[in-house]
């Protein structure tokens, strides 16, 4: 083999030269003392460097601002720490003035005292790779409606930084602008609230949007309350005007919640906790429809996550028979004898325990899954009437409480007739007990309604009079067959003798009218004297017995029924 020690001829050199300015990438060669030569002219000539006899200073020159020092710290780094091969990335302005990104890669070379020699490498244009990385790492990290830093930059930022204090805001009643007027108009609202938020906060903290109507802020460092309460009185104020600008015609309440930061928050798992402990805040405010800030505390998570539980367990509870009724005695004045009986349900579930229905019949309300707890109801009374029927001499009706809700579902009245029929029980078994807030809006419909229940045999008994607002006049004008006296007046009545003579005058108005009293609440032999001597119909409270299960309340009126028959 043939070793050619002689240098290239100026052909040969032009057309290395004529390969590198075919080449996509820039060439070039730096020396110890800072000297640089750059090839391909098709590459260089987009920037203010002498292509011959250039210097590290003059490329150096074009670079950004921003990543100076960086490209600076890595050329000493490379050429005195014996670092032979590197990649880095830098941007450089070309001769319109843009800055282009630029991939730097290179080979150095050292002797064997590991004194730097030279270096040679490429540079290639890297701008549209680049772009298409920042634009990935936008849609990744930014909310495309309203260019806000979504949920997924929320969770980096909780991670990997330190922060004072989080807000969590939500647009109460949104869904009703977006039903009302349509898509477009509610994504113009959200775009309104996100401008607002920065407006206010982008200075002092970062803003996100995590959720359809849900947005956060991050506060980095200490914010005085007095300044934080003035700067979200600034963005309601704004948003009001903004709501009416858009010609919503309605206004939106805004729910907060706050965390602040604490040990619980240091480690990775923990850091993710200042985003739930505020949720819990804001979500605490809007079920009770507060308008300020919510700051954060254990019992606020407590008690939202069971009223969070309720609302979505009350069917799985259905199904997993964690529902039953009980039946309390309503027994007639003088003779004691048990007249009729009041079902009541309860709800017992192996995480929270016995749930009150002061606590759970609202949530079923609100989200109607009362439907389903007024079936099952129904039919559990139907079924303990048929069974002491079968089995026993007893034959009394039980009242169910039913909400308006209920009573004007179009598919409750056919499923009380099918319960009544699959059961073979006639109208008169079953009383229904209806709330003074029916009694309020008691319109023709309402009545109707009524009258068609009572066409049944089913009697309607109005429920906890006394409790509300209902009138005098309402109630005389409604097809009611009883009234129940709530039982805080019984307790009242006891020991104020004006109330006294209300009730007495109640009782002679509700006789007139045909209507039978029932007295609740009674807990003493003194309230029970009370009562007896205002001439209520009938008596039911705990001084008789408590509510108790189908099983207990059998035998409680067999017994009952026992003792009638001695005496």
């Amino acid at each position: 083999m043939t070793v050619r020690n002689n240098p290239f001829t100026k052909l040969e050199l032009r057309h290395l030269e004529m390969l590198f300015d075919a080449s996509k990438e820039g060439l070039w060669d730096m020396q110890p003392d800072g000297s640089v030569k750059f090839f391909n002219h098709n590459f260089y000539k987009d920037f203010e460097v002498n292509i011959n006899a250039s210097t590290l200073k003059e490329w150096q020159a074009l670079i950004h601002p921003d990543d100076r020092a960086s490209f600076s710290n890595n050329v000493s780094n490379q050429t005195l720490n014996g670092i032979e091969n590197f990649v880095s990335e830098y941007r450089v302005r070309n001769r319109r003035g843009d800055f282009v990104w630029i991939e730097a890669k290179g080979v150095a070379k050292f002797d064997r005292q590991g004194k730097f020699q030279y270096m040679v490498g490429s540079h290639s244009n890297i701008t549209n790779r680049k772009n298409a990385e920042a634009q990935i790492y936008h849609l990744a990290y930014h909310d495309q409606l309203t260019g806000l830093y979504n949920r997924a930059m929320l969770v980096k930022q909780l991670i990997y930084e330190k922060h004072d204090q989080m807000l969590y805001l939500n647009l109460s009643k949104f869904r009703t602008i977006n039903d009302t007027y349509g898509y477009e108009r509610a994504n113009e609202v959200l775009r309104a609230f996100a401008s607002i938020l920065k407006v206010y906060f982008s200075e002092i903290g970062n803003v996100f949007r995590v959720d359809a109507d849900e947005f956060a802020i991050l506060l980095p460092a200490v914010v005085e309350d007095a300044k934080l309460k003035s700067q979200l009185g600034l963005v309601k104020e704004q948003f009001r005007l903004a709501l009416y600008d858009l010609g919503t015609g309605m206004e939106i309440d805004i729910n907060i919640g706050r965390a602040k930061y604490s040990e619980l928050h240091e480690t990775t798992e923990g850091s993710l906790r200042m985003l739930d402990e505020a949720k819990w805040a804001m979500l605490y405010g809007k079920k009770r429809g507060y308008d300020y800030c919510i700051n954060y505390n254990e019992e606020i998570r407590q008690h939202t996550k069971r009223v969070l539980f309720m609302e979505t367990g009350i069917l799985n509870a259905l199904q997993y028979n964690e529902f039953y009724m009980t039946y309390q005695p309503i027994v007639s004045l003088g003779s004691e004898r048990v007249a009729m009986m009041e079902s009541l349900m309860r709800w017992e579930n192996a995480q929270y325990g016995m749930i009150a229905p002061d606590e759970f019949i609202p949530v079923a309300e609100k989200t109607r899954t009362i439907i389903k707890l007024g079936e099952f109801a129904i039919d559990s009374v139907c079924q303990t009437i048929r069974e002491m029927l079968d089995n026993t001499d007893i034959n009394i009706p039980i009242s169910i409480n039913i909400s308006a809700i209920q009573l004007f579902d179009s598919s409750f009245y056919h499923y009380v007739l099918e319960a009544l029929s699959k059961y073979s029980l006639s109208g008169d078994h079953i009383i229904f007990e209806i709330t003074e807030s029916v009694a309020l809006d008691m319109t023709a419909r309402t009545i109707e309604v009524i009258k068609r229940f009572r066409a049944l045999g089913i009697k309607i008994a109005l429920d906890d009079f006394g409790s509300g607002y209902s009138s005098l006049a309402s109630i005389l004008n409604i097809p009611f067959d009883f009234i129940k006296i709530d039982k805080a007046i019984i307790h009242k009545m006891v020991l104020d003798s004006e109330i006294k003579i209300f009730m007495g005058a109640l009782m002679y108005l509700c006789h007139s009218k045909g209507l039978m009293v029932i007295s609740e609440g009674i807990e003493t032999a003194v309230m029970c004297d009370q009562v007896a001597e205002l001439q209520t119909d009938y008596l039911q409270g705990f001084y008789y017995a408590r509510p108790m299960k189908a099983a207990e309340a059998k035998r409680y009126l067999i017994e009952n029924s026992a003792n009638e028959t001695s005496v």
